[in-house]
């Protein structure tokens, strides 16, 4: 009777987390839909799309990963500040996550994708680092928020925001996808040959 409870209370998790995750997969697809129409309309520029992408790469996205580490009430309450050591230190992991991500892509490239596929030679790098650095911060933050806000505050996945985690990821990832990223690129390769 007891195991038949939990293997049901399982079923539900899962079919309220697979639910919360379709519902966070629409919510990106709207996003991304609601771009494509305004392109398609000529309401959408290559200019206004560089200028609205820099502007999200540069304020909004810093600003949204920035207040959520240190998300402290601006209301005169007694409540606590979050501390961002001890932030850190719950999410230590996740700062070695993205050598993780960035390798496993990496190798997934190098001995799946680029040996089965029909890709150019002048386009194989270019290739390698498309799949070894997949978007680590539009998609993942419209995904995490939806699936928060999903959740009641009182539960484990409504009680904490994702997107804390997400910035402690970038702190690393930006370095690798630069470093390395460019290293694989053959950017230094250019830049040594202009230089001779």
């Amino acid at each position: 009777n007891n195991e038949s409870h939990t293997t049901s209370s399982m079923a539900l998790d899962f079919l309220t987390s697979f639910l919360v995750s379709l519902s966070s997969l629409g919510t990106y697809l709207a996003l991304l839909s609601a771009g494509f129409m305004l392109k398609r309309r000529g309401l959408f520029s290559d200019t206004l799309s560089k200028d609205l992408a820099s502007i999200s790469l540069h304020v909004t996205i810093p600003c949204l990963l920035f207040t959520g580490v240190l998300n402290c009430q601006q209301d005169f309450s007694t409540t606590q500040c979050p501390d961002l050591l001890s932030t850190l230190q719950t999410a230590w992991l996740i700062l070695l996550w993205p050598f993780f991500v960035v390798l496993t892509g990496i190798a997934l490239a190098r001995f799946i994708v680029l040996p089965f596929s029909a890709v150019p030679s002048n386009f194989r790098r270019t290739a390698l680092v498309a799949v070894g650095f997949p978007n680590s911060t539009g998609m993942p933050i419209t995904i995490l928020s939806a699936i928060h806000t999903s959740f009641a505050p009182t539960t484990p996945l409504g009680a904490v925001d994702p997107t804390v985690f997400l910035s402690v990821y970038l702190l690393f990832y930006p370095i690798l996808q630069w470093g390395l990223g460019g290293y694989l690129m053959g950017i230094y390769e250019q830049q040594q040959q202009q230089q001779q």
